[in-house]
């Protein structure tokens, strides 16, 4: 199963996942090289290359940047497609997460793929070295053993409306989480805490699809609200969303 487009096809949402694709089938299901999102190469990786390579991709659009006088916006041009990148593979790997009775899933890599010309789809570069674009500890909040997950329907709300979610978790560690403390809180952009509640979740087996209970407050005269969803088991350390 391949999830390639899906981004293109309908407004985004947090809700949705593959279940569909998997309903009654008798078998394990993993994705197959989901991600592949494109980003702008990274110019000063260039400098990389010392030894019988010759990154000659990387040099040819060095040269029409310079050419076209807008070789100074090359790292913008890196970043701005690579973060938008990692959010992309961040909510792939979470509809992943979501759908129960997925049995994994598999990135096309996690670092740009040389092996067919140019393949820049990967959050670290050839080299294996970040390009910026979203820490270790990021990338685990929602790429781990266990990670706590939302759905919600939409991703612009006007601040009349009310923010309601599905919290849930994905457990693939060692067994069952026994002892936990889930809570959910809400913060403003300066970190300040508005709002935050008790899921009441005190055993989590392993699996996916596993729910936590429902978040909801008012967005009313509220501007850049922050969810973080915290887990604490005495088999594990907090994680959030």
């Amino acid at each position: 199963m391949r999830g390639q487009g899906i981004f293109n096809s309908y407004p985004p949402d947090f809700s949705t996942d593959y279940s569909a694709a998997v309903e009654d089938l008798p078998v394990p299901v993993i994705t197959h090289e989901i991600g592949q999102y494109s980003v702008f190469p990274n110019i000063d990786e260039i400098k990389k290359y010392t030894g019988v390579l010759d990154p000659l991709n990387f040099k040819a659009i060095r040269n029409d940047l310079q050419k076209k006088g807008m070789l100074s916006l090359a790292r913008s041009f890196m970043l701005a497609s690579g973060k938008f990148s990692a959010n992309l593979y961040k909510e792939e790997i979470e509809r992943a997460l979501k759908t129960k009775g997925m049995s994994g899933f598999q990135l096309l890599d996690l670092h740009d793929f040389p092996g067919q010309g140019t393949a820049l789809v990967g959050v670290l570069d050839a080299f294996w070295d970040s390009k910026g674009l979203v820490t270790a500890k990021e990338h685990r909040a929602y790429c781990s053993p266990v990670v706590p997950l939302i759905r919600f329907p939409k991703a612009i709300y006007i601040n009349t409306e009310k923010f309601s979610a599905d919290a849930e978790i994905a457990n693939f560690s060692s067994g069952i989480l026994k002892n936990v403390k889930t809570v959910w809180t809400v913060k403003s952009a300066k970190g300040i805490v508005l709002f935050n509640g008790d899921l009441n979740k005190e055993e989590i087996p392993v699996g996916n699809g596993l729910s936590l209970g429902r978040i909801e407050f008012s967005l009313i005269s509220s501007i850049n609200y922050i969810v973080i969803l915290r887990w604490a088991a005495s088999t594990g350390s907090p994680s959030c969303f």
